[in-house]
């Protein structure tokens, strides 16, 4: 059954039309089954800010060669490509024009477990709202820890004052039991 499958004309022709489709790609990634969305986390931790990495340093992290291992597709293409990427990183100029010849979807280098609905830049909070919105959490906690910690304060010494008042009137009981005749001035 697979071999009448693969001897029809129409899935041979499929196969060759496949087969010069992926030839035809020359910057393929070099990480394996590591997905994208790991790799940029891991990127995203590296960094001091925390910040997400941009695409073209996502793409040079996963399109890195190693000297003297054959690959599948010309490995000049993609080193050049790398090398005009690092360029424009260096200097701070916006690094994804570089990769506007992609005929990718929204998802590309984000991951294969991205939902298309989440990637819209339109819908998603930028890295200095989270900031902003972290510190304002922060800053509200430390007023609740703050309040909560004068609160327990306060019952403590109010405690703490209840039980010396206690200890003090029991003293004073029984100094005046033991001599009736004593008289004490506070």
């Amino acid at each position: 059954m697979l071999l009448e499958y693969w001897n029809d004309d129409i899935v041979q022709e499929k196969a060759k039309k496949n087969s010069a489709a992926c030839k035809s790609y020359t910057d393929t990634h070099t990480r394996g089954p590591k997905s994208f969305a790991q790799i940029r986390h891991k990127m995203k931790k590296k960094k001091p800010d925390e910040s997400q990495p941009c695409f073209g340093e996502v793409f040079v992290e996963t399109r890195e060669r190693v000297e003297g291992r054959e690959y599948k597709t010309n490995p000049e293409i993609i080193t050049k490509k790398i090398k005009k990427i690092n360029e424009k990183l260096s200097t701070g100029d916006a690094h994804d024009e570089l990769l506007s010849d992609r005929k990718h979807g929204p998802q590309w280098l984000l991951g294969r477990c991205v939902k298309p609905s989440k990637v819209s830049s339109s819908n998603a909070p930028t890295d200095t709202y989270v900031n902003e919105l972290t510190a304002k959490i922060k800053q509200g906690l430390a007023a609740e820890v703050e309040e909560k910690v004068k609160q327990i304060q306060a019952e403590v010494d109010e405690q703490v004052n209840k039980k010396v008042q206690q200890n003090l009137a029991s003293v004073l009981k029984k100094l005046g039991e033991a001599n009736p005749n004593i008289t004490i001035n506070i």
